[in-house]
């Protein structure tokens, strides 16, 4: 899945909205994408240990999802309790293998792995509701 395409009509967040509508907005599009990939995620497993080019593509796939958390929360991850931590948490949580084990193990549709993540994001950016 080409990350061209698979981003062709994503937009940014803009990190002015206030914090709650920011992760509806952010878990909506990144579940969109992560939907879309699915088939070829699945595939790409079973080669990507022997594949250098696999392999960048999901290197080159993790820094676009990494910059995407930090322009959108950018202020939450910088004054959270734990930083150095809250990355790493913030990508697992917004992950394709997140994102695989709701829709497989959980059983979730779309929408409500989108509201998992939400909410899982929420709490480790420290929104108290």
């Amino acid at each position: 899945y080409h990350i061209e395409s698979a981003t062709r009509e994503h937009r940014l967040v803009s990190p002015a909205l206030p914090l709650p509508a920011r992760v509806r907005e952010f878990a909506r599009q990144r579940g969109r994408i992560l939907e879309g990939m699915t088939a070829l995620r699945r595939a790409a497993l079973r080669y990507e240990a022997g594949s250098a080019a696999l392999q960048q593509s999901r290197l080159r796939w993790t820094a676009l999802a990494r910059n995407e958390l930090l322009h959108t929360f950018g202020d939450e991850l910088a004054s959270a309790e734990n930083p150095e931590a809250t990355l790493p948490a913030a990508q697992a949580v917004t992950s394709w293998a997140y994102w695989d084990e709701l829709r497989t193990a959980e059983g979730l549709r779309p929408a409500g792995a989108s509201r998992v993540m939400a909410t899982a994001l929420l709490r480790l950016l420290g929104w108290k509701a």
